[in-house]
């Protein structure tokens, strides 16, 4: 898991990945997507210059996270 802006972005072990609003008062899913068709996804992601990594035990992906 990772903060970046105020917000989670979350890697689940089944290979979803889900914006959420880093907040106490209650869990608030802004958006997801499925990155990996096969779990487990155990690795932890990493944010660097508006990109988002993330793996699997097969394939990295690399995403675009950039505010446009």
């Amino acid at each position: 898991m990772v903060l970046a802006d105020g917000r989670l972005i979350v890697l689940t072990e089944t290979g979803e990945l889900k914006l959420v609003e880093a907040t106490p008062q209650a869990y608030r899913e802004l958006a997801s997507a499925r990155v990996f068709e096969t779990p487990p996804c155990r690795a932890q992601i990493a944010l660097a210059g508006g990109k988002l990594y993330a793996r699997d035990q097969k394939k990295l992906v690399c995403i675009n996270v950039a505010a446009q």
